[in-house]
């Protein structure tokens, strides 16, 4: 028997006056400087990223070669397949029955020859995939031809191991990327998260600005988690004042590494002192947290866990890998049908009340903060889904909007998938997320907070 949630009972119109008043803060909104932060910026401590590894183990003693999944022909420059894509792939081929993805739609196109049926079927499965995938200026993340090729691929080991390879595939990966991301090396946090922030501290002052910086990160580890924590008073010392990390949630008393998210969670959030910094964290897709939902709150009140709570046998949990394509949901894109695939236990997941509502509340304060003056800089994200990046281009039609500043090994190919125009918008630093960077990081800011100066090309020639 599927469950009945209070949260599904509640009118809809209830739930839009609920999303506009626990979805605003203006304190943060108009913060001057505002982080987007991807899985590159953990790079530096211990986290390989979302790359594809050599091998993928599956259940059952399955062991697949990545070089096995990649297409040999018809690589287009953007097509580079990750984790992340390779996931949307394996759950949306997992979703669909296996015969239809092994022989195609029974009974379709009875009257045409084999290798007509055979062109339909790879269309229509396509088609069916690219729909879910992340999409870019002019087109899908990945090339129609790259996307048949890994299908191809991936049908036919499906088919080799007797379907096993689609039953667990998308476990693999998930396990694969948790495994990784919680063995990030603490140690290095406070020395890679503080001259920065050190750094921004000066900027605010100097511009006579509220010490508030929010942070939306599509990360997969618990970073902020750690810095927010244990971390906490080293940071505070690397930085020369108070810093307070914050996520709108509160200590759930009785529960170690447990914390509550009240509904006002964000929208109360104010700093702690004066002269302290706040870093209020909102976590949008590709983020992993732990949420215990046995029954929704009528007012949404949630229980969230972090990474050390994650690990505790026996701890009821709700473990969320949020995908690039999550936005599709949130911002009501296809939203019944992607709602019910992504999380067909429950009604929207989305809504008021949902376990994933609290990154639906990420993504409507990143909409507010793009609407404001002042700058966003974005580290270790490539652009290359349409979550954060269809936000962003939209802001930019309207006269009051953020300027980009791309802190990035390769900036341009960052900047291009931002569409045309993007370049006037955009300051390029060519850098890893490093202490090395933050220099030229903070000069780029500067330039367009304070007018010091041409912001185009404020970045360039940053170390790399």
């Amino acid at each position: 028997m599927v469950p009945t949630y209070p949260y599904e009972r509640r009118p809809k119109a209830l739930d839009g006056w609920l999303n506009w008043w626990y979805g605003r803060n203006r304190l943060l909104e108009q913060a001057p400087v505002v982080l987007l932060t991807g899985a590159g910026v953990s790079i530096p401590a211990g986290v390989p990223g979302l790359a594809l590894p050599e091998y993928l183990t599956l259940s059952g003693g399955i062991r697949i070669a990545s070089a096995d999944l990649v297409p040999s022909g018809g690589v287009g420059p953007g097509d580079v397949l990750d984790l992340e894509s390779l996931l949307i792939v394996a759950d949306v081929l997992r979703s669909l029955p296996r015969r239809v993805v092994h022989e195609g739609i029974p009974g379709a196109a009875d009257t045409a020859s084999a290798e007509e049926q055979l062109e339909t079927h790879r269309a229509v499965l396509g088609a069916t995939v690219r729909m879910a995938l992340p999409r870019m200026a002019g087109g899908t993340a990945l090339s129609p031809a790259f996307v048949d090729g890994l299908i191809d691929r991936l049908v036919a080991l499906d088919r080799r191991h007797h379907g096993k390879v689609l039953d667990h595939l998308s476990e693999a990966i998930t396990n694969g990327i948790f495994e990784a991301c919680l063995a990030i090396r603490r140690d290095t946090l406070v020395p890679l998260y503080a001259p920065l922030l050190k750094r921004l501290v000066s900027l605010l002052a100097r511009a006579r600005a509220p010490l508030v910086i929010p942070v939306f990160t599509t990360n997969y580890d618990e970073a902020f988690g750690f810095l927010s924590d244990e971390l906490r008073s080293e940071l505070s010392d690397a930085v020369g004042r108070a810093v307070v990390v914050a996520d709108g949630t509160t200590p759930w008393p009785g529960h170690p590494h447990w914390r509550m998210l009240p509904p006002d969670g964000y929208r109360r959030l104010r700093p702690s002192e004066k002269r302290a910094l706040t870093v209020a964290v909102f976590y949008l897709h590709g983020s992993i947290r732990w949420f215990l939902s046995a029954e929704a709150k009528p007012w949404f009140e949630l229980q969230v866990a972090d990474a050390e709570a994650a690990r505790a046998p026996g701890l009821p949990r709700f473990r969320a890998l949020l995908m690039p394509n999550a936005q599709k949901v949130l911002w009501g894109k296809s939203h019944v049908g992607i709602s019910r695939a992504l999380a067909p236990e429950a009604k929207d997941p989305y809504r008021p009340g949902a376990p994933y509502y609290m990154v639906r509340l990420a993504y409507r304060f990143f909409e507010r903060c793009l609407g404001q003056a002042g700058a966003v800089l974005a580290s270790g994200y490539s652009f290359r889904d349409s979550d954060a990046r269809d936000l962003l281009t939209e802001a930019w039609r309207r006269p009051r909007s953020r300027h980009l500043v791309i802190l990035d090994p390769h900036p341009d190919d960052v900047v291009s998938r931002l569409g045309p125009g993007a370049r006037e918008r955009v300051t390029a630093v060519a850098g890893r997320f490093e202490p090395a960077s933050f220099e030229a990081v903070e000069n780029a800011l500067a330039a367009t907070l304070l007018n010091d100066g041409p912001r185009a090309e404020a970045g360039r020639g940053a170390a790399t």
